[in-house]
């Protein structure tokens, strides 16, 4: 249970900082440490961790160093327990800290003092930082400035996870992770921080790389992304060795340190997400007239190289998408991101296919999203769904259909068979390298006699480089459907004719022991821009002795 000062900063920390909170597991790790620190260490923590981040997020919009000003006099008169007026819950957030951090020193708590002139060693330095907008730094006084910031934070913090060890060890850990999260940190948000004028590439990589800053690209950035990658991944291997080599000499510390270290690799998680996304964005087919193709093996060497699956980003993809339909419904009750005049002539060919079928009383949808679309094609039915999106679970629950909240490829109602299971949404196109899995998991759970209803979409570019992937993030549609005004999470697009889809889906069968015919086909041409959209039904059957 988090603790009164926990749970108010919490709430007023920025949306945004808390969503990254929470996406990259630093709520979790933060939970736990409310659970690992007691008493005034405990909120000590609280507010190091999170009052100094409300009041950079101020900062981030006005630029106002005088306010650091201000949050240094305060803390030093409340440390020395000197009176000062309070007039904003920030400065009583930081005059509460120089409070807890003197209660500390009074009861023996050595590192109270380090902490002490640690925050406003950090304050000092970000002014530093704040004042350097708009000049371009050596890599030498980059870097530099760069370990001091990481390196200051990270004291702040294991003085008080890890108060038994020494000052050297403390310092020697927090210089090489605080270090390493201050690069992913600047990497992460790179575009961002140079659109406000702070420029986190060194004079020599802008010079090395060509990189105009007046004219940013994903071009001009990507060889410098992935080298700087590399030397992220390295010092944090540093920091690992060196953590490792700590809870050799001394276990009995282990608790904290690992702490620390789950809080240093949140924030490589982070930039491996980023980095990755990136990197697929290098290939986004609106970026080309004739499209970059990827192969699985080329993306198995991404996903080796970030650390991050395939699946994780396009399970982002759907959540932003989710997120946004969430939000354009709270205003409007009525919208209908599904309705649209393609989506609508797929919906009637669809009624038509199964109307044929009076046996099928329950269906289970894959990828069910909100429910909207299954309660529109097989109203009247028994409906069952597998979502991976929370919301949209809670969302189709109140239409009245039964929801696993689960992975559609992995994930499977063991006990019971299906009159229809239904994969639409082009799911097959859009799962990435997890084609076979997803076919393999749907037909399991068509009962003998039962049907399977598939939707694929097929480009020009299928005869061509079939089974290879682009890369598509509908930019074009993005801010029309979703209304997503941020830069859309892109999908991976898995190119393949009708002839190989069949073959897949043959070969799947047969290992299932099963045998599927297919009864009914349609198609709209121009589904998508030029791509033609194939709707097919299959009968399952036992496979023939």
């Amino acid at each position: 249970m988090i603790n009164p000062t926990e749970e108010s900063l919490r709430k007023r920390i920025s949306k945004e900082r808390s969503l990254e909170m929470a996406k990259y597991g630093r709520t979790k790790i933060y939970d736990e440490i409310a659970t690992f620190l007691h008493g005034d260490k405990r909120t000590a923590f609280s507010l190091i961790n999170h009052a100094l981040a409300i009041i950079d997020d101020i900062i981030d919009k006005n630029t106002n160093t005088q306010q650091l000003e201000r949050a240094k006099e305060i803390l030093n008169k409340s440390f020395n327990n000197e009176k000062i007026l309070i007039k904003q819950d920030w400065e009583e957030d930081i005059s509460k800290l120089g409070q807890t951090l003197l209660k500390l020193r009074k009861e023996g708590f050595v590192y109270a003092i380090d902490i002490f002139y640690g925050v406003t060693n950090y304050w000092n330095i970000e002014i530093r930082n704040l004042n350097r907008k708009g000049k371009i730094l050596n890599l030498s006084d980059l870097d530099k400035l760069n370990l001091e910031i990481g390196k200051s934070i990270g004291i702040q913090f294991l003085c008080l996870l890890c108060s038994e060890l020494d000052k050297k060890t403390i310092s020697s850990i927090a210089s090489v992770y605080g270090f390493s999260i201050k690069l992913a940190d600047n990497l992460s948000d790179l575009k961002e921080d140079l659109e406000k004028g702070y420029i986190n590439i060194s004079e020599e990589n802008i010079k090395k790389h060509k990189i105009k800053l007046t004219s940013l690209s994903g071009k001009d950035l990507r060889i410098y992304r992935t080298e700087e990658f590399k030397r992220i991944k390295k010092y944090y291997k540093k920091g690992d060795e060196k953590v490792e080599e700590i809870l050799k000499q001394s276990p009995s510390f282990k608790k904290g340190v690992l702490i620390f270290k789950d809080i240093a690799h949140s924030w490589l998680n982070q930039v491996s997400e980023y980095s990755f996304i990136q990197e697929l964005r290098q290939y986004d087919i609106s970026n080309y007239q004739v499209p970059k193709f990827i192969s699985a093996k080329e993306i198995l060497k991404m996903e080796n190289f970030y650390g991050i699956k395939l699946s994780k980003i396009i399970r982002l993809s759907y959540e932003q998408e989710a997120r946004n339909t969430f939000l354009m419904k709270n205003e409007n009750p009525l919208y209908n991101p599904y309705s649209h005049e393609k989506i609508n002539q797929a919906n009637d060919k669809i009624k038509i296919m199964i109307a044929d079928y009076p046996e099928i009383k329950n269906v289970l949808d894959l990828g069910c999203d909100d429910g909207s679309r299954t309660l529109e094609l097989f109203k009247g039915k028994k409906l069952f769904g597998i979502e991976f999106v929370t919301e949209s679970v809670k969302k189709a629950e109140e239409k009245g259909i039964e929801v696993y909240l689960g992975n559609i490829t992995k994930e499977v109602y063991k006990d019971k068979e299906f009159d229809l299971v239904s994969l639409l949404g082009e799911m097959v196109n859009f799962v990435g390298l997890e084609v076979d899995a997803l076919l393999s998991n749907a037909l399991k759970q068509v009962k003998e006699n039962g049907y399977f209803l598939l939707s694929c979409m097929h480009t020009k570019f299928d005869k061509f480089r079939n089974e290879n992937y682009v890369v598509w993030s509908f930019k074009d549609i993005s801010e029309r459907k979703w209304k997503i005004d941020e830069e859309k999470i892109p999908r991976i697009f898995f190119v393949f004719s009708k002839k190989r889809l069949l073959e897949r889906i043959k070969n799947i069968s047969k290992l299932q022991n099963c045998h599927l015919s297919l009864v009914q086909e349609e198609s709209i041409d121009n589904y998508y821009k030029d791509m033609r959209l194939g709707l097919y039904l299959f009968k399952k059957d036992k496979l023939s002795s």
